[in-house]
């Protein structure tokens, strides 16, 4: 029975340890909110826009991605003067792309930024 209770004791103990240190964890961090602003000119007055909450984080990068892209195919077709200059931090990565209308890619561009964005294109009247 001694030994019962001295390793009932000793069980006790060690659970006892074991919780000791448990709110003392840190959490798992977030992923930060993504801090991009994206400034257009020539669309009329210039505006700025910044990725807030509900944004599409993931079609904004894949534009950026795309913009890197120097083997795409682009029709030379002229959209507009309009240009979006993207600049901040994208999943901890630095962001410092120009988007212009001047060609297919370009407009495709453009569109999927905005509408990644949630807003309507600024475009020149």
């Amino acid at each position: 029975m001694r030994r019962l209770a001295a390793l009932l004791a000793l069980a006790l103990a060690a659970l006892a340890l074991a919780a000791c240190g448990e709110e003392d964890r840190e959490t798992p961090a977030s992923a930060p909110a993504p801090e991009l602003r994206v400034d257009v000119t020539e669309a009329g007055d210039p505006q700025s826009f910044t990725c807030a909450d509900g944004c599409d984080e993931q079609a904004i990068a894949e534009v950026v991605a795309s913009t890197e892209d120097t083997m795409r195919a682009c029709t030379e077709l002229y959209g507009g003067p309009e240009t979006a200059h993207v600049t901040g931090t994208l999943d901890g990565r630095a962001v410092d792309v120009t988007i212009t209308r001047n060609n297919g890619c370009g407009i495709a561009d453009y569109e999927a930024l905005f509408e990644a964005l949630g807003v309507e294109p600024p475009i020149a009247r």
